[in-house]
């Protein structure tokens, strides 16, 4: 019993050990029957609206003045343009590729390409922008709940920070 232990253990480690990494040019093709730089540019306004209502919150219930607004807007334009400039396909593709490779094996590769170059792989791709921009248009709402929690928290631990000092004196 003890031998049919050890050899299906050392049978499950050497199929393990088989199993090869995805190459380089499968996930490139991969990313490409994915349209992976596709899907970027079509979550781009929503991630962009999305850091737009995080800053409203951040602002609510201050008055700005039309130099202050100025100044705000600035920003705007150029977190903007950052967010353009840093996220795109050539910039995250090293990411993707340590991720995929880490998370995948070859065989996986193959068979998400396989199916993503199917008709309802296709299908599927299509429509994921569209799917992809529904729960992005539903983001904010979900996001100002949690960044009002966390401003709050941050208000307590800055209260409590005064309250140390103070009491340090």
């Amino acid at each position: 019993m003890k031998r049919l232990v050890t050899f299906a253990a050392a049978t499950l480690f050497s199929l393990s050990a088989c199993a090869a990494p995805p190459s380089p040019e499968s996930l490139e093709k991969l990313f490409a029957v994915m349209h992976v730089e596709r899907i970027l540019d079509a979550i781009r306004p929503q991630t962009e609206a999305a850091m737009k209502v995080m800053l409203n919150q951040a602002m609510k219930g201050q008055t700005l003045t039309a130099d202050q607004q100025k100044v705000l807007d600035n920003f705007w334009v150029k977190a903007n343009a950052i967010n353009r400039e840093e996220m795109t396909m050539e910039k995250l593709k090293p990411l993707y590729v340590r991720v995929y490779s880490a998370s995948l094996e070859q065989e996986d590769v193959d068979g998400l390409i396989a199916f993503y170059e199917s008709p309802t792989g296709q299908v599927f791709i299509n429509k994921m922008p569209r799917i992809t921009q529904g729960i992005m248009s539903e983001m904010p709402q979900l996001m100002a709940p949690l960044m009002q929690k966390i401003m709050q928290a941050a208000e307590e631990m800055h209260q409590q920070l005064d309250a140390l000092q103070k009491a340090r004196k």
